[in-house]
C-alpha cells in the first residue's frame, strides 16, 4: 500500500491540495488533535513563504475543543521565521485557555490519578538564535516570557483544587495557584545529526541533549530552576 501510494505521488497531491498562491507560497490545513482524549481539538494552520524576505516563514495555528461545555479550549499561536546563511531567527508568541488541567499532588501526596482539576490561561513569547556550528551540528539559544494564571472554571462535578485542600485530599495549594507565574526562561540545545539532508535516505543517528533555566521574575530568590535532558534516536 505505501509503495503504491508512492508510486502515486499521493503525498505531494495531498499537499497541494492545500496550497495556493502563485508559487504555491501559501498553505492551510486542517489540524486534529487527541493529546486529550476527553476534549479533541480541531484547527486550522497556515503557513506563508517568502512573505517579509527571501528564506522567510511566517505560520499560524488556531485550535479548539471541548464544545459540549462552551469552549473549554482555545489555542492560538504566531511565529516568524527569518534563515541568514546558516543562522535561524525566530520570534514566537502564543496563548491558551485550558480547562482540563489536572494536578496529581506534590511530594508524598503524588498519585497515579488525579486529585484535582483546574483551568488556565498562559501567555508565551520568545526568540530563538539558531546557527549550523558545523555540518551535522546545530545550536539553538531560546529566551522568552511565560506568564499564567490559574482558576477553577471546571467540568461540573470535577473536583477543584481549592476544594481538593478543603477536603483534605492536599494539604496545601501548589505554589503561584492564587497569584498566577511570571517566568522568565532560557535554554540551550544541542543537536548532533549523522542523518543526511532531504530526501536523501534518512538512515543515521540524532542525539539531542537540552539545558533549560527558569525562574520566577516576581520571587528569583526563591522560585527559580534548572532542567536538562536529552535523546538519542537512530
Amino acid at each position: 500500500m505505501v509503495s503504491r501510494a508512492e508510486e502515486g505521488d499521493v503525498l505531494n497531491k495531498t499537499v497541494g491540495f492545500f496550497q495556493f498562491g502563485s508559487r504555491n507560497q501559501y498553505s492551510l490545513f486542517p489540524i486534529f488533535s487527541l493529546a486529550s482524549l476527553s476534549t479533541p481539538t480541531i484547527g486550522l494552520h497556515f503557513a506563508a513563504t517568502d512573505v517579509f524576505a527571501a528564506r522567510n516563514k511566517l505560520s499560524a495555528q488556531v485550535s479548539a475543543g471541548g464544545f459540549r461545555r462552551g469552549l473549554a479550549i482555545f489555542t492560538a499561536s504566531l511565529s516568524d521565521t527569518q534563515m541568514i546563511g546558516d543562522w535561524t531567527l525566530r520570534l514566537r508568541g502564543s496563548f491558551a485557555r485550558r480547562e482540563d488541567g489536572q494536578f496529581f499532588g506534590v511530594g508524598s501526596e503524588n498519585r497515579d490519578r488525579s486529585l484535582a482539576q483546574y483551568s488556565h490561561n498562559r501567555v508565551n513569547v520568545g526568540f530563538e538564535v539558531g546557527h549550523h556550528i558545523a555540518e551535522k551540528a546545530f545550536l539553538t539559544l531560546t529566551t522568552g516570557y511565560r506568564y499564567q494564571t490559574f482558576g477553577t472554571n471546571v467540568q461540573d462535578g470535577d473536583v477543584t483544587l481549592p476544594g481538593a485542600v478543603a477536603n483534605g485530599t492536599i494539604s496545601q495549594l501548589p505554589s503561584g495557584f492564587l497569584e498566577g507565574l511570571s517566568v522568565h526562561h532560557t535554554a540551550v540545545n544541542m543537536v548532533l545529526d549523522s542523518r543526511p539532508r532531504r530526501p536523501a535516505s534518512q538512515t543515521g543517528v540524532r542525539l539531542h541533549v537540552r539545558m533549560a533555566g527558569d525562574y520566577d521574575v516576581r520571587h528569583p530568590d526563591r522560585s527559580a530552576w534548572f532542567t536538562y535532558g536529552g535523546s538519542l534516536h537512530g
